[in-house]
């Protein structure tokens, strides 16, 4: 039984999460100084990449659909959401 501990993504997402919090709390102002334009600028280059590929992704998708039906009802669920979390991301912006 030589079985190796293996995490999944998503529990390594919510580790590294716990680390983060922690670390960010525990830490000396001074090392975060350091470390924030990082994080800042890991942030605007998620910003940067997700409003094209999220537009590529809906694009393809629409383009290998071959029922103009579902067509219209996939392209009216998206706007949907869209304009639901829109709202929800200018509010607490």
């Amino acid at each position: 039984m030589n079985q190796k501990f293996k995490l999944g993504f998503g529990n390594q997402c919510m580790l590294a999460l716990v680390l983060g919090l922690g670390l960010g709390h525990f830490l000396p102002s001074s090392i975060i100084d350091v470390i924030s334009p990082v994080g800042d600028a890991f942030l605007k280059l998620l910003r940067l990449v997700i409003v094209p590929l999220t537009f590529s992704t809906i694009v393809a998708s629409f383009s290998k659909l071959d029922n103009i039906t579902v067509i219209k009802k996939l392209g009216l669920t998206t706007l949907i959401w869209f304009a639901i979390t829109a709202l929800i991301a200018a509010r607490f912006k």
